[in-house]
């Protein structure tokens, strides 16, 4: 989540921003969640790709495997990257669509596999 006066990288926990000492006021009603799967492929199975929400690396999404992150309700850029590229969607979560799954599969590039984005659905 984002500082709402500077715009600094926070816990969901952080009750208060270290960069200007804002105070964040999330409550549960304020928070939704980005979920991303890799589908299953033979072709390029071994090459992870990284998964990023607004610059914070969420972690690795081997072949057929599901990462979730809660954030706030707001704009996030969710980024997809492999050796080969980056891939980037913008989503915005709000009271009526809090979650969002977005499916990914690998698709061959010249040197390795580059994440392709096959669905985004919001709930």
């Amino acid at each position: 989540m984002k500082c709402p006066n500077c715009g600094n990288n926070l816990d969901l926990n952080q009750k208060f921003c270290t960069n200007c000492g804002t105070q964040t006021n999330i409550t549960e009603d304020d928070l939704g969640k980005i979920t991303v799967t890799r589908e299953k492929k033979v072709l390029a199975f071994a090459i992870p790709f990284e998964l990023f929400i607004d610059d914070s690396k969420i972690g690795n999404l081997p072949n057929n495997s599901t990462l979730t992150s809660q954030v706030t309700l707001g704009e996030h850029v969710v980024k997809i990257k492999s050796p080969e590229t980056t891939i980037s969607q913008n989503i915005t979560l709000s009271n009526d669509k809090k979650e969002v799954e977005i499916r990914v599969v690998p698709k061959m590039g010249l040197i390795a596999a580059k994440p392709k984005i096959t669905e985004v659905i919001f709930k």
